[in-house]
């Protein structure tokens, strides 16, 4: 059988159970997927059959997937897949004895089953799989794996309680297309690159995450990356797990498939009880469509614990109709940022970034004494919040107050639109400069709002807005309040100046 298409080859909206099964022939698409299995049908794709002599080609166009299968089971027995990215999914059936090689050309990669080859080393001894290097590590001993050369997961990786593995990518790639996670770590792992050019990397093309985490993770170095999708989660750290990232690139792209429903993508998840500690490295989160929600830190624990953010970048780097969160906290989680850049995509003109976070605070205690946070909404509080020393350059730079704020000299809050915008909560201004230049500086919207200024500077520099419009209570008993060129407060309810 030969089937080509411009578009693809195979399409499949049938229900989850089914079977698209292609045991020889060749498919090829020209500008999309070879085939193309709808994200909220688990439908099973299988590509040859064991033993069999014809087996198939599948071919989909450059900077495309091969086989597009998020949610449903591929099996690979024979024959050759070959796209911008063989596949988007997980290899749930390989022949035990084989292993997924896969081949870079300048624009497609291509992937046949081969026997299975030395990939890591202990010292001097090589081993086939990172699994049984792990299975021979000492317990309680911090034991170097190296990787020796680009391979492939296909099955999933797992650290024992009792090990202490050191994993050297030494400058080689790793792609993933296990099932659910490709590492689960329940010891301490260290994950470095002592090359030079630290070019080493884990690239996800199929697991819903690819470190699990319950025990120790530390990652010095390393190119994480993954692909948009449902439930995406680069790092998931569950239980009593710790994150400490210290270096390295982490980023979450676009992908070429088709999504219609809500996705969820996540460089660091945590649901765990331990802490989390970035004191370095970067965090991108590239492009989110209408279907897209993407967060750099998001925190759920079901205890109080910290999340530390120093020293490090996350930043968004195009813009949508969805939500990109650089920190995100729904515990009562203490947040602790002392350093670093937090950036979201400010958007051009007619694209819409309103659910662009920096940080957002459904509940905890954020301490932000120094960095730099720009773009979309800077602070969203809903706990309480204390800025010092701390640089925000956003559309909103305080945004939904319904907790408390203290703002403290050395913070600047300068933004083109409303500094604070939608205030029901109570904001304690001690200094600093707080700045609208196209708008009002502080937006006291509600009833239940309260601004107390003790001191620091309220400007806006519009021609068309007051510095302060209160429908709240306003409390001025020190500072200095301007306008350029209307008056400096707008009063609709209750104004206190001592």
């Amino acid at each position: 059988a030969k089937i080509e298409s411009y578009g693809n080859g195979i399409l499949s909206d049938q229900k989850s159970g089914t079977n698209v099964i292609v045991r020889s022939g060749t498919i090829t698409s020209s500008n999309s997927s070879a085939i193309n299995i709808l994200e909220n049908y688990n439908v099973n794709v299988i590509i040859g059959e064991e033993n069999l002599v014809n087996s198939p080609n599948i071919t989909g166009a450059s900077g495309y997937y091969a086989v597009w299968c998020p949610n449903g089971s591929i099996s690979f027995y024979n024959g050759t897949i070959t796209g911008g990215t063989i596949v988007c999914g997980a290899f749930d059936n390989i022949p035990s004895e084989k292993e997924v090689i896969l081949t870079q050309n300048e624009n497609t990669e291509t992937a046949v089953l081969g026997d299975i080859q030395d990939v890591v080393k202990i010292g001097e001894k090589t081993y086939k799989t990172l699994q049984s290097a792990i299975d021979e590590c000492e317990e309680n001993t911090e034991t170097t794996i190296i990787v020796n050369k680009n391979f492939v997961i296909s099955r999933s990786v797992e650290i024992p309680s009792n090990k202490k593995v050191i994993l050297d990518l030494n400058g080689n790639t790793i792609r993933t297309y296990a099932r659910n996670y490709s590492i689960l770590n329940n010891g301490t792992l260290n994950i470095v690159d002592n090359t030079e050019n630290k070019i080493g990397a884990i690239i996800d093309r199929g697991a819903k995450c690819i470190i699990k985490n319950t025990g120790i993770l530390n990652i010095q170095e390393g190119n994480f990356k993954m692909h948009q999708g449902f439930s995406q989660k680069m790092i998931y750290n569950t239980e009593n797990g710790s994150v400490n990232i210290n270096g390295g690139d982490f980023y979450i792209y676009e992908s070429s498939g088709t999504y219609s429903n809500r996705c969820y993508s996540y460089v660091i998840y945590s649901d765990g009880t331990g802490n989390i500690n970035v004191q370095g490295g970067t965090i991108r989160l590239n492009k989110y469509d209408e279907y897209t929600n993407m967060y750099g830190i998001y925190n759920v624990s079901s205890q109080v614990n910290t999340v530390t953010f120093n020293n490090a970048t996350i930043q968004n780097e195009k813009s949508g109709v969805a939500y990109t969160y650089g920190i995100c906290n729904k515990n009562d989680a203490n947040v602790n940022i002392l350093g670093g850049k937090i950036s979201m995509y400010n958007g051009n003109s007619g694209e819409n970034t309103s659910g662009n976070y920096c940080v957002y605070m459904e509940k905890g205690t954020l301490s932000a004494t120094g960095g730099t946070i720009s773009g979309g909404t800077g602070v969203y509080n809903r706990g309480t919040a204390t800025l010092e020393n701390v640089s925000i350059s956003s559309i909103t730079g305080v945004g939904d107050n319904t907790g408390t704020i203290n703002i403290n000299n050395g913070t600047t809050i300068s933004c083109g639109s409303r500094a604070i915008d939608y205030n029901s909560g109570t904001i304690n201004i001690y200094g600093g400069i707080i700045k609208s230049s196209d708008s009002m500086a502080i937006h006291n919207s509600n009833g239940n709002g309260i601004v107390n200024i003790y001191d620091g500077t309220i400007k806006s520099d519009s021609t068309s807005y007051r510095a302060i419009h209160n429908s709240g209570t306003v409390n001025i008993t020190g500072g200095t309040v301007e306008s350029t060129s209307q008056s400096a407060i707008t009063n609709n309810s209750v104004a206190t100046l001592t």
